[in-house]
Order: C-alpha cells, then sequence, then structure tokens
C-alpha cells in the first residue's frame, strides 16, 4: 500500500472508532456495560491499528524520501 492508502485506511479507522464512541454513549445511557466494555474493546483496537497504519505510512515516505535524496536512485 502507499503512504496515500495507509493514512486513508488510519482515517476509516479513525471514524469507526468516533462511532463507537458515540454507541457507547448511547449505550451508558441505556444502562448495558457489557456493551459498552465490548464497544471500547473494539474502538480500542481500531485505534491501535490506526496508530500502525500512520507510523506506516511515516516509514514509507521517510524511505521515499530518503531515496530521493540517493543519487544512485535519482532520475
Amino acid at each position: 500500500m502507499s503512504p496515500a492508502e495507509l493514512i486513508a485506511a488510519a482515517e476509516m479507522a479513525e471514524s469507526i472508532v468516533s462511532e463507537m464512541a458515540a454507541a457507547a454513549d448511547a449505550l451508558t445511557k441505556k444502562g448495558k456495560a457489557a456493551a459498552v466494555r465490548a464497544l471500547l474493546e473494539e474502538a480500542r483496537r481500531h485505534t491501535a491499528e490506526a496508530i500502525r497504519l500512520r507510523a506506516q505510512a511515516a516509514a514509507l515516505q521517510q524511505r521515499g524520501d530518503a531515496r530521493s535524496e540517493d543519487p544512485e536512485h535519482r532520475a
């Protein structure tokens, strides 16, 4: 995946986290503690995945930048 694709995937994961947080809030008001815990655990997983994807995108971007500075990789 390209850095842009990785960032797009991270943004999607972050959007999912936002939706899950809103759902957890609504369920908290209804007293559904088990469902809230499950949603928040899944939200944490998506947050970790978003962080991993952004880190991977940054690493790929840095490698690309380093290659463009390397005389052997210049056009």
